[in-house]
């Protein structure tokens, strides 16, 4: 490897490996490099939707009380470097060149052993652990799941706290079929003595999450219970909500939108709330309000074109859809809406266009570069009517420029497409 593409190459190169569940080769990889994961301050956040969200109001809000925040999260949206962040600015090519050949040396002697070579994601968590310890330290360290939780490779972490989003169907290949099954996967980030917070409110899992808890010697606190979220109003630039916990009460604005953000902020906020019990007394209300107001999270319902209007969301599950057509019907009722869609040929993507066709005037598929993206033909054997684009940038400049001023074209399905749409147009 000479260049930082070069190193990004043979990360991705790993891909081929597959998903690779199980802590063993991180362990491995946590010992050969000195086990930077305990000498870490970090918040663990798992579940299916709004991890993303949850992370960039507590980045923001910490940013404001004067700490420097590390950020782990999956996938990117602009470039690679943004996964692995410190107040927002992405690891430099400088800092990942070295820290892939580190990788890449321990992955060589480590697949040498019984226990194989490690997956990308794993390779990935990896340098994030070192970067921040050895690299560019920081006060606390806010790490997103990558996938379920019990077996993900960012649960070596010991945090201070742990929250959950919400548990939906989504990676039912790795997860399991049911709420249960899939819920219990979310449920192994819990750790001995670590509080944990949840936005989830199925009794079903309500129930399991706080079995679990009990069962690994900590607590989970419920939203509606313990913390609570009021939702006030839609803004201009997002939504006001009125939160409070046993000792914290106040009004909010987070500029992210739509009603689903409300359960994410008072995630955030209860969490924060938690590290500031633990040392980071600098979080207080005012802070956590300047820092939510602040918050931006690019593909989500991210408008990139004014007038006429393209607003680029990630709903890449069945739950992500439903959250962007409640949007869709509080933000743009009364307007046209086209939506252009593509997922991710294992997601079931027929049920999330039948709710996106509810809310929108016209639908149209379309395919991307990635191995797993669903093709024409994948997408014609379940639906015979379909309105195809056959290249997904050149249809939206299509669009832009015949569209009238006041007509919105939603770009939505896969965040892996989201990503590769706005690196062609913005």
């Amino acid at each position: 490897m000479k260049t930082v593409d070069e190193a990004i190459g043979w990360l991705h190169n790993r891909l081929r490996l597959g998903i690779k569940p199980g802590l063993e080769r991180m362990e491995w990889l946590m010992n050969y490099f000195e086990n930077p994961e305990k000498r870490l301050r970090a918040v663990h956040i798992g579940g299916t939707n709004g991890k993303g969200s949850t992370v960039t109001m507590m980045r923001e809000a910490l940013q404001a009380s004067g700490y420097r925040v590390g950020t782990f999260t999956s996938p990117y949206i602009e470039r690679f470097q943004e996964r692995i962040s410190t107040n927002g600015t992405p690891i430099s090519d400088e800092a990942l060149f070295t820290l892939v050949q580190e990788v890449k040396e321990a992955s060589e002697q480590l697949e040498q052993t019984t226990l194989g070579a490690p997956s990308e994601f794993e390779c990935i968590t990896a340098i994030a652990f070192r970067y921040f310890t050895n690299v560019d330290p920081v006060d606390i360290v806010l790490f997103e799941v990558g996938l379920g939780g019990r077996l993900d490779s960012t649960n070596v972490v010991a945090p201070i706290v742990t929250g959950i989003t919400n548990v939906g169907f989504d990676h039912m290949a790795f997860l399991g079929n049911t709420i249960k099954e899939i819920a219990f996967e979310k449920a192994g980030i819990m750790k001995s003595g670590v509080p944990v917070m949840t936005t989830e409110t199925k009794p079903e899992v309500v129930t399991l999450f706080a079995e679990h808890a009990k069962s690994v010697g900590t607590d989970c606190e419920q939203i509606g219970t313990e913390f609570s979220a009021t939702y006030q109003e839609s803004t201009e630039i997002g939504e006001r909500f009125f939160y409070q916990d046993q000792s914290w009460s106040f009004a909010v604005e987070t500029s992210l939108k739509g009603r689903h953000q409300v359960s994410n902020g008072a995630l955030a906020i209860r969490l924060l709330h938690e590290c500031a019990k633990r040392g980071f007394d600098a979080l207080t209300p005012e802070a956590i309000q300047i820092g939510l107001k602040r918050s931006r999270w690019p593909g989500r319902f991210e408008i990139i074109r004014h007038h006429p209007t393209i607003i680029f969301d990630g709903a890449h599950n069945e739950e992500g859809v439903a959250a962007l057509t409640n949007t869709m019907a509080t933000r743009l009722a009364g307007t046209r809406v086209t939506v252009l869609f593509s997922a991710l040929v294992d997601k079931p993507f027929v049920n999330m266009t039948s709710q996106l066709q509810e809310h929108s005037d016209r639908l149209v598929w379309t395919t991307f570069p990635f191995p797993r993206s669903a093709t024409k033909e994948t997408v014609k054997n379940v639906s015979k009517s379909v309105e195809w684009a056959e290249n997904a940038v050149q249809w939206i400049e299509d669009w832009y420029a015949e569209a009238d001023a006041d007509e919105v074209l939603v770009v939505t399905g896969s965040l892996y497409f989201i990503s590769y749409c706005r690196q062609a147009l913005i």
